[in-house]
């Protein structure tokens, strides 16, 4: 009954859903929500509310929920870019990584220039497929007319690592922070490819700033990680 009165409502779907949830949950939802892109609103009635209420029960580990609201979302929206990279996302989370691919090339087909799908899809062949080559290269076109493309410079940098290039890693890493002073995030990257290269006196310095908590955890959280504990396992 709840979604059938909501559906029109706009903005209203974030509330009703979020209502459902738990207080944390919610403060969750009313970050993403400014981040849900323009074409998703587009689209409007059913395909919103289900997106939002799939996002929301991923939020809460509630994963079979989650894949059946985006897959009634898509019901709506058949090839919307950015529901399709959540559902293959969610999708390898499940350990379903074949049904994954299939929806991560659909949802770039649909949107080639879709930044999310693009940053999924390398990250499902990093991860994956162990495609490093692939991976560089999608990063490195975004950053070429975005150089200040947040996940597209840490997807890089997180794949020198990986390579141990560490040198790379804290350039590219550098680079980004021009544009994020504050995010603790970059720094403990940072820090830790100073500890691939033994710099463990700039290691130190990096990781200290984030202990003491001077620098913003919103990344972080956003990668499922708290800053300053991580800060405090390397340090």
């Amino acid at each position: 009954r709840d979604v059938e009165r909501s559906r029109g409502l706009g903005d209203v779907y974030k509330r009703q859903v979020v209502s459902l949830f738990t207080e944390e949950a919610a403060d969750i939802k009313a970050i993403k929500q400014a981040q849900i892109d323009f074409e998703i609103r587009q689209s409007g009635g059913p395909a919103l509310y289900y997106f939002e209420m799939a996002t929301v029960w991923e939020d809460v580990g509630e994963l079979d929920q989650a894949e059946e609201a985006y897959r009634t979302s898509l019901d709506s929206a058949p090839n919307n870019s950015i529901v399709l990279s959540r559902l293959a996302r969610l999708l390898t989370q499940m350990g379903r990584v074949s049904e994954s691919e299939v929806i991560h090339r659909r949802a770039i087909k649909q949107d080639e220039d879709n930044f999310e799908a693009q940053i999924a899809w390398a990250r499902f062949l990093m991860q994956q497929k162990n495609d490093a080559k692939n991976t560089v290269r999608i990063a490195t076109e975004i950053l070429k007319n975005n150089p200040s493309h947040f996940e597209a410079n840490v997807l890089l940098s997180e794949v020198y690592l990986a390579k141990s290039w560490p040198n790379l890693a804290v350039k590219t890493l550098k680079q980004c922070k021009e544009h994020f002073p504050d995010e603790a995030h970059l720094r403990i990257l940072i820090g830790y490819a100073h500890l691939l290269s033994e710099q463990f006196g700039e290691a130190k310095v990096q990781l200290k700033e984030v202990v003491e908590g001077r620098f913003s955890n919103e990344h972080s959280r956003k990668y499922g990680t708290d800053s300053e504990l991580t800060a405090k396992a390397y340090y």
